[in-house]
């Protein structure tokens, strides 16, 4: 549409739908992989890290998790516990014999929250600076407080079904009026007339038209990153990918905490592996924003910007003078874009990280199986590699309003929202039920079977999801064995009520191929199956790798790694150039130069003052 609206003709994209969920969700699995490191189960070891992971510890009325990452974290931890004289002191307030012995340390930080509630944990918790969320219920999540002030769930009058509650979207957008009212959904055939007279309406081309490139449909769109961690930081490389001018702010001395987990350990600040795929393509620039001359310069540099995005911790951008009232009197149509962890409202200034806003979301406790003693939900950081490519389709509609009307705006991505969001549908059956639905695992409302199955290997798995009868006949086909002939498994209807019992049997059947012999034989008969991925798998995935989604990338520190590319293929003439990250403070010169124009002499001043590189 971009295109189009400026003049350009018609472009096609392809989106693979394997490489969309392996650059939505995991995008760095191959990366870790290729720089021969872990973290969080992703990379180059194939365990999972199961309850000691991301630990959700019991609580008397429930569960909270607590990540002790930092040694001020875990102070932060002990104290709540009360200062137990056997974490205080001894083996245990070593991080090395810690993260050696997590069964055991779980195990004994549990004695102490067990009879403690949800509630005053964290609270308590978050104002001894840990990082702490409940594991809440969905019925739970709904009566929070802070949720409740951020209106996320929306009472909307449905035709057929009544009065009910709707998830809005995971996005606030001011001024108020450009956000769309929630409706409940058409029924068939309700929207047709206005459908057509949509696609009769001719998109506007614009009088003035900008040097428009298909490769990078954003070049010449300028951005000042204020990010860290995931979500701003990957929104933003994927601006970059399109061709925007990415410019991110960071420092020497408090650098972006995912580049502190680098190749030689901490503080190897240029060759962290979850950094570098996260920032592919920006510009990094080093200012100390505690000198007032290093906050002038970023503020020239916000006036000829046309967008703004911020992730930074607590109230650091509205110090700076760069939030967005501010940085609207720097340039009145800026489109700024916020990501906090719970956004805006009573909790605001709590700390958190993906792991705890899937607790705080409810995801968790739905992220389960049947009979799991307490939920333990998932090592991957939902929603922090969702949450920022979400915002995109806002930021997009944003650039293409200011086209037309020269008006900026402010969008605010509270990242829990997200994580909420995903489960809409699991909300409204708690709202018109009255209560929690049971935690499905693996199994499917609609399909039997449709599960994980081991293979032969430590922790080799493949997913069956047999969706029509069709289906099921091939499949008992290559079974051969009596059970499949059974008359109850002939009809979907029936496999739906027996879906245990097939599981049962199919996990002593897959129990005896090797993964890739079941994935090939399963696939050759058409149906839809696939072994649990690896980091071993991607890389020697041929077919992947050869597709471009893992591009090699030369970086002068770092060497040459794979990354995890965009997904989007420009039909005819393949995806967009992917770029490498950036040295901590690389661009600092060239922008000065470039784009503020400062004098050799002011350049050296400020390096003498520590202003810039710092």
């Amino acid at each position: 549409e971009i295109g189009r609206r400026q003049g350009a003709t018609d472009i096609h994209y392809e989106l693979p739908f394997e490489e969309t969920i392996i650059s939505a969700i995991t995008p760095w699995t191959r990366t870790l992989h290729s720089y021969e490191m872990q973290a969080n189960g992703q990379g180059s070891i194939t365990a999972r890290l199961g309850e000691t992971g991301f630990p959700t510890y019991k609580a008397s009325d429930g569960y909270v998790r607590a990540l002790a990452a930092t040694p001020g974290q875990w102070q932060a931890f002990v104290e709540l516990m009360g200062n137990p004289e056997e974490l205080v002191d001894g083996p245990w307030a070593e991080p090395e014999f810690r993260a050696e012995n997590m069964d055991a340390l779980f195990l004994i930080c549990s004695q102490y929250t067990a009879d403690r509630t949800m509630r005053e944990m964290f609270e308590e918790g978050q104002q001894l600076g840990l990082t702490i969320t409940p594991v809440y219920s969905l019925e739970q999540f709904r009566a929070d407080p802070h949720v409740k002030e951020r209106e996320l769930l929306v009472p909307v009058v449905d035709p057929e079904f009544g009065e009910m509650e709707l998830v809005r979207p995971p996005h606030r957008i001011q001024p108020d009026h450009y956000s769309v009212p929630i409706k409940p959904a058409p029924a068939l055939d309700d929207c047709s007339e206005e459908a057509l007279t949509i696609f009769d309406t001719p998109l506007p081309v614009f009088e003035t038209q900008k040097d428009f490139q298909i490769l990078q449909p954003l070049n010449g769109l300028r951005v000042l990153e204020l990010g860290f961690g995931a979500v701003v930081p990957e929104a933003a490389e994927l601006l970059a990918a399109f061709g925007a001018d990415v410019i991110k702010l960071e420092s020497q001395v408090h650098p972006d905490f995912l580049r502190l987990t680098g190749l030689a350990g901490f503080m190897d600040v240029n060759n962290s592996p979850t950094f570098n795929q996260l920032n592919l393509g920006t510009k990094s620039i080093a200012v100390d924003m505690v000198q007032p001359e290093g906050r002038e310069l970023i503020h020239r540099l916000a006036e000829s910007s046309d967008m703004i995005m911020d992730n930074m911790r607590g109230k650091i951008a509205e110090r700076w003078g760069l939030d967005y009232p501010a940085a609207r009197e720097l340039r009145e149509d800026v489109i700024y874009f916020c990501s906090q962890g719970l956004g805006h409202g009573p909790y605001a200034d709590y700390q958190t990280y993906g792991p705890n806003l899937q607790t705080f979301s409810a995801l968790t406790s739905q992220w389960a199986h049947p009979d799991d003693p307490h939920p333990v939900g998932s090592t991957l950081n939902h929603p922090d590699h969702v949450a920022g490519k979400q915002a995109l389709v806002t930021l997009l509609a944003a650039l293409l309003r200011r086209e037309e009307e020269n008006t900026g705006c402010f969008v605010e991505a509270a990242q829990f929202e997200t994580a909420a969001f995903f489960i809409g549908d699991r909300f409204l059956q708690q709202y018109l039920s009255g209560k929690d639905p049971t935690p499905l695992g693996n199994s499917s409302v609609d399909l039997a079977p449709h599960g994980c199955y081991p293979c032969i290997g430590e922790d080799r798995w493949i997913v069956i999801a047999i969706e029509n009868d069709n289906q099921w006949t091939r499949l008992a086909e290559i079974v051969g064995e009596d059970w499949v002939t059974d008359d109850k498994f002939s009809h979907k209807n029936e496999r739906l009520k027996h879906a245990e019992e097939i599981d049962e049997h199919l996990c002593v059947w897959t129990a005896t191929f090797e993964v890739d012999e079941l994935e090939s034989l399963l696939r050759d008969a058409g149906l839809s199956v696939s072994r649990v991925m690896t980091g071993d798998d991607f890389a020697a995935d041929e077919e992947l790798n050869q597709s471009g989604i893992f591009p090699a990338i030369s970086h002068p520190t770092a060497g040459l790694r794979q990354y995890t590319g965009t997904p989007m293929v420009l039909k005819g003439l393949g995806r967009h150039p992917t770029r490498r990250p950036p040295l901590l403070g690389e661009h600092t010169e060239s922008v000065l130069y470039d784009i503020l124009k400062i004098s050799p002499e002011r350049m050296d001043f400020l390096h003498m003052k520590k202003i810039i590189g710092f």
